[in-house]
């Protein structure tokens, strides 16, 4: 995917994203990723939907736990 710092969205834009596209946040639990800065560092917020609740946890982007590809989670990307 090329340079990390490309993916990032601000909170803001992860914010109205999660509000206006409910729909596209991946269903039965599994997260739906978004990177973005926080000063210096990388974060990554996986937001998922568990009953009608949405839950989110943040992870460092280091944290080799993040890619795991047997939870076929979704990231979400600027467009560019």
């Amino acid at each position: 995917l090329g340079d990390p710092e490309r993916l990032c969205l601000t909170p803001g834009q992860i914010q109205k994203f999660i509000t206006e596209h409910r729909d596209k946040l991946y269903p039965d639990g599994r997260e739906t990723l978004f990177l973005f800065r926080a000063g210096e560092e990388l974060f990554v917020a996986g937001v998922h939907i568990y009953g009608w609740q949405l839950r989110t946890q943040i992870y460092r982007f280091d944290d080799g736990d993040v890619w795991c590809a047997d939870r076929r989670r979704r990231m979400v990307v600027p467009q560019r």
